[in-house]
């Protein structure tokens, strides 16, 4: 009996350390499989929502340079246009 006893003792004994030890090896590779789904979902809902705000933001800069430009070449362009007039005439 006391073998028979001992027995038992000994498989619960192995259950609860293989317990527990696939518990934490399951725990740990569950926990680096989810950080890691997280931080790339992370990243890639960062990297949209910010290429999503940057988009017009850039657009509306370069039309505003264009614009800025295309005025600075029209005032040179009169401006040109403006002093060979006045030396024609003087």
């Amino acid at each position: 009996m006391s073998s028979f006893f001992q027995k038992g003792v000994e498989m619960a004994f192995n259950h609860s350390i293989i317990q527990s030890f696939n518990h934490s090896i399951i725990q740990s590779f569950n926990h680096s499989i989810i950080q890691s789904f997280n931080h790339s979902s992370n990243q890639a809902i960062k990297q949209s929502s910010n290429q999503a705000i940057k988009q017009p933001f850039i657009h509306s800069i370069n039309r505003s340079i264009v614009q800025s430009f295309n005025q600075a070449i029209k005032q040179s362009s009169n401006a040109t246009l403006l002093l060979s007039l006045l030396q024609k005439i003087a």
